[in-house]
């Protein structure tokens, strides 16, 4: 571990942490003989199971703070800048060159090569240095580079936050912590040297996200569902102390997206959007067809990864839209879930059915919001399944009209205005009544709050209307932010500083010990 103060650390982070560290023996080597359920956390969490989406849920979306996370505020005169600990980001890790430069989720910008190369050295797999012609700097031009020079680099997008945080030195104390060694300190803290580190941060930050295929054969992580049942328990507790972004519980809740789907539909009710019918397919093991007309997802699933439907193009020289197809998809999960916990009870991927609906999905695509405290910092338009194509949304047209290239008669100036005035409404509309739910429900204030991804389809109405409704929550640290340089248009400078005086307040205020 390493940081800009030295590899030292506080003698008081040391105390608190050996005071600690005796409630968390439960997670201890002894107490691993009794998975594959795993410990279980002595505090309540929200279940990562929702109710069913017809369930009915009371919603006043009556949120009236501006912005939905407190501004930044200064630190006191006598006050030390905030201990923060980035975890390695294994969730869009790249060990190829090549597939970085073709990834959405790495963009290329300039920094200083002193925090090029500090970074670097801990996360390889996240961080270029490029030779500013598209191609990779050689060992050799690396090593010859002048310190104070600014380098470019092709990174990992979450990393120009990390950069950010570490250029504010008067008001961030950065640590840097590779992913095994953060997994060490919580599955057996009594003999990692990085656990006092950790329990005497004010925010620990991309320690993981679990919006994906998290125990798939695929995973970024390497664990099992023993090692994670011994993980995540430890990580809930080690939450109670130490702010955690993002937040472990809310995070593999909203990884099950039948629980979100079903908030959002009771948003949806409330403000008089229509949404399509949304079903939870039982024993999905036993499915003997694939309904024309409707698409199956499950939770727990990033990209395409679990997406099929009759007649789904072949896109990667396997059959996947064939029921068969479906059902082999099935067994892997179960089988890679299989006794998975964690301390909220036992963490099954869900199947769920929807109408297919060609103009979401084949032409006209998503609009992918970007939330920051409650504000719209940019929206990007996708389409395509596999490979997404992807351009800034300046002008959405009116909820008939949904973009210039799609209108049914000319569109004026005022037109545009009124259509992207209609469009963030039902956005933030939706992120509104989510965290109100989410936070009647589990009593605690949400990290949507903080940062949220709202990717809204659209799709023609059969009264040949265009309309909206939510697809998908995305509010981890896999999140793609469309940064790429042609999409970002001086984005990139407002969203990275916003996310940055965000932490700082989450830190802060877990530090005054008020709500985070």
């Amino acid at each position: 571990m390493t940081g800009q103060h030295g590899d030292s650390l506080p003698d008081h982070w040391v105390t608190q942490a050996k005071t600690f560290l005796e409630q968390l023996q439960t997670v201890s080597d002894e107490n691993t003989q009794s998975l594959p359920n795993g410990p279980r956390s002595p505090i309540p969490h929200p279940s990562p199971h929702a109710p069913s989406i017809d369930s009915p849920i009371a919603i006043n979306t009556s949120l009236a703070m501006e912005p939905l996370f407190p501004k930044l505020q200064p630190l006191d005169p006598d006050e030390s800048p905030m201990r923060i600990i980035w975890i390695e980001p294994k969730a869009h890790a790249e060990p190829d060159f090549a597939q970085a430069l073709n990834s959405l989720s790495y963009h290329c910008f300039v920094i200083p090569a002193k925090l090029a190369l500090e970074v670097q050295g801990m996360f390889p797999n996240n961080i270029w240095i490029t030779n500013g012609r598209g191609g990779q700097m050689s060992q050799n031009q690396i090593q010859k580079m002048a310190l104070d020079a600014n380098v470019e680099v092709l990174a990992e997008e979450w990393i120009t936050v990390l950069f950010e945080l570490l250029k504010r030195t008067s008001l961030f104390d950065v640590k840097l912590m590779t992913f095994d060694d953060f997994f060490d300190a919580l599955t057996t803290p009594a003999s990692s040297p990085h656990w006092p580190a950790l329990h005497g941060a004010d925010l620990i930050l991309a320690w993981g996200d679990l919006s994906i295929d998290f125990m798939g054969p695929n995973n970024p992580y390497g664990w099992n569902a023993a090692s994670f049942n011994v993980f995540f328990s430890a990580l809930l507790r080690l939450a109670q102390v130490t702010a955690i972004w993002p937040d472990p519980a809310e995070n593999i809740t909203y990884g099950n997206k039948i629980s979100y789907l079903s908030d959002a539909a009771a948003v949806a009710r409330h403000h008089g959007y229509e949404t399509p019918a949304i079903f939870v397919v039982d024993n999905p093991e036993e499915l003997n067809t694939l309904a024309p007309g409707r698409i199956y997802k499950r939770g727990y699933s990033d990209c395409s990864a679990h997406v099929f439907f009759s007649g789904r193009p072949d896109l990667d020289k396997k059959s996947m839209g064939t029921v068969e197809a479906m059902r082999a998809a099935v067994k892997v999960g179960q089988e890679s879930y299989a006794g998975v916990d964690g301390g909220l009870g036992a963490i099954v991927p869900q199947w769920f059915t929807m109408p297919y609906l060609d103009s979401v999905n084949n032409k006209f695509g998503e609009l992918r919001v970007i939330f920051v405290s409650g504000k719209v910092t940019h929206t990007t338009a996708t389409t395509g399944l596999g490979f997404i194509g992807c351009s800034e949304v300046r002008n959405v047209t009116p909820l008939h009209k949904l973009m210039n290239e799609l209108s049914d008669e000319p569109m004026n100036v005022w037109e545009a205005e009124e259509a992207r005035r209609r469009f963030e409404q039902f956005a933030t509309d939706m992120l509104i009544g989510l965290i109100e739910i989410r936070e009647k429900r589990d009593k605690r204030p949400s990290d949507l709050r903080l940062f949220a991804r709202l990717d809204i389809a659209v799709y023609r109405h059969p009264d040949q209307t265009w309309r909206y409704f939510l697809s998908e929550v995305e509010a981890g640290v896999s999140t793609v932010l469309f940064l790429r340089e042609d999409t970002q248009c001086l984005i990139e400078r407002v969203l990275v500083s916003s996310l940055c005086d965000n932490f700082f307040t989450k830190a802060r205020m877990r530090r005054k010990n008020l709500l985070v």
